[in-house]
């Protein structure tokens, strides 16, 4: 089994800082919007998604469970971490807040939601009125469902 953990450094490979030493392997890590944290997959042997301080300190747990954790993005505002977990047996999406407060499930489908990514607010063409919906959105790629952060689900009538 391999180790990798995180190092921080400059674009050109200097000042290199090691950041994390752990026992078991590191995936996907993403600054916040801040940048003042950084989180991340922690396989071990478990996949959950950590957060650690952009300086190395407070490495901390922010997702519990056999559900495989998976961590996907950051919200704008650096208040939420979207991740994807099996929980239920499906991939679904879940937001929660850095500290590992407020778990909330986003999405509940038979299907798999992967690839979640944020959008500006927009005006979604297929509804006659052209719905616009304030505030920031989440789009899963995969998906046809667009969840706004308010978590009402919204489905074009193709």
């Amino acid at each position: 089994r391999s180790n990798t953990n995180l190092v921080r450094m400059r674009p050109d490979g200097s000042d290199q800082q090691q950041l994390t030493d752990q026992t078991g392997d590191i995936w996907q890590p993403q600054y916040s919007p801040d940048g003042e944290w950084i989180a991340f997959i922690y396989e071990n042997p478990t996949y959950n998604v950590y957060t650690i301080r952009s300086d190395g300190s407070e490495f901390r747990q922010v997702t519990f469970g056999e559900g495989r954790n998976v961590f996907k993005t950051w919200s704008p505002d650096g208040e939420w971490i979207i991740f994807e977990s099996r929980r239920d047996g499906n991939t679904n999406l879940y937001r929660i807040r850095p500290d590992g407060s407020d778990l909330q499930q986003l999405t509940s489908y038979s299907s798999h939601e992967t690839s979640p990514t944020f959008s500006p607010p927009i005006s979604l063409p297929w509804d006659s009125s052209h719905l616009t919906l304030g505030g920031i959105g989440l789009l899963m790629l995969t998906s046809s469902f667009f969840v706004n952060l308010n978590k009402r689900m919204i489905s074009p009538s193709l």
